[in-house]
């Protein structure tokens, strides 16, 4: 191929690597409540089930453990846990139920812990108004 160049293409303008792989999420409806294979874990009785499908029961708190050590995640809020909150600060969590009238504190239960990592909110707490 006489006269053939070679050239190198640019990248468009408004690349950027990504810093953290994407994958699919659960919608805000279905977060922090347990999935079809939780559910069906938590319904047998241990040592019911064959061996390679009882080490399934072990991995969501494997995966939660491993995202603690290696990405830094910490949990924010215990379940169970009741707060008094001013109504302008229900944004900051993930709220069943309707939202209560104008007030001046609203009394919360938390039913899922958030995750953070530093001072970043990842996933907010699932409450619900007590």
């Amino acid at each position: 191929m006489r006269g053939a160049t070679w050239t190198r293409r640019r990248k468009p303008c408004g690349w950027r690597r990504r810093r953290w792989p994407t994958w699919p999420t659960r919608s805000r409806r279905t977060r922090g409540k347990p999935s079809e294979l939780e559910r069906a874990l938590a319904a047998a009785a241990a040592g019911t089930l064959p061996a390679d499908l009882e080490a399934l029961r072990k991995l969501p708190a494997a995966i939660l453990e491993w995202a603690q050590r290696r990405l830094g995640l910490v949990p924010h809020l215990a379940v169970g846990q009741e707060l008094e909150i001013p109504p302008d600060r229900l944004s900051a969590f993930a709220l069943e139920g309707t939202l209560p009238p104008r007030g001046s504190l609203v009394r919360v239960r938390v039913l899922s812990p958030g995750w953070k990592r530093g001072p970043r909110m990842l996933v907010p707490p699932r409450v619900m108004i007590v």
